[in-house]
């Protein structure tokens, strides 16, 4: 142990009345509980739930009118299409751009095998690049980004 045990002595009188003088005012009211695993999160959320059913009280001025569904349909329309400045540079010559040695791999390996999709094993994960990048973010649900020369995902 890093810690002994106390002895179990008498303690000095002069002690005896802190503690009492501490214990006489009330324990601080606890308002918030915090919990970082999931499990015990979701524990302690149906717990609170249960306990207190009161629904949270909104100002007049906070609460929203209700959203338009074709604004939101025109904002996914117009996020999700390609950009067209991204296209033009894909459909530049491919002799006036300095490729790192991982992009010049892909170059060949997919003017090697162009109905292939590939997916390239860098350090501890997997990347694609180019149209199949976009391909794998549509399919897999991950993020295409440019880097470098290419859409990489």
């Amino acid at each position: 142990r890093f810690f002994a045990p106390k002895p179990k002595s008498s303690p000095p009188p002069t002690q005896e009345p802190n503690p009492v003088a501490e214990s006489s005012t009330p324990p601080p009211k606890i308002s918030a509980t915090v919990s970082f695993s999931p499990s015990k999160r979701k524990l302690l959320s149906d717990h609170l739930a249960a306990a207190s059913p009161k629904k949270p009280k909104l100002s007049p001025h906070t609460q929203n009118p209700t959203p338009d569904p074709n604004l939101h349909q025109r904002f996914l329309l117009r996020f999700l299409e390609p950009s067209p400045e991204e296209s033009v540079p894909q459909s530049s010559s491919n002799t006036s751009r300095k490729y790192t040695p991982l992009e010049q791999q892909v170059v060949e390996l997919k003017s090697k095998y162009p109905d292939v999709i590939l997916m390239v094993e860098v350090g501890y994960r997997y990347r694609f690049f180019g149209e199949d990048a976009e391909i794998a973010a549509r399919v897999l649900g991950i993020y295409a980004h440019m880097d470098h020369n290419f859409t990489t995902a």
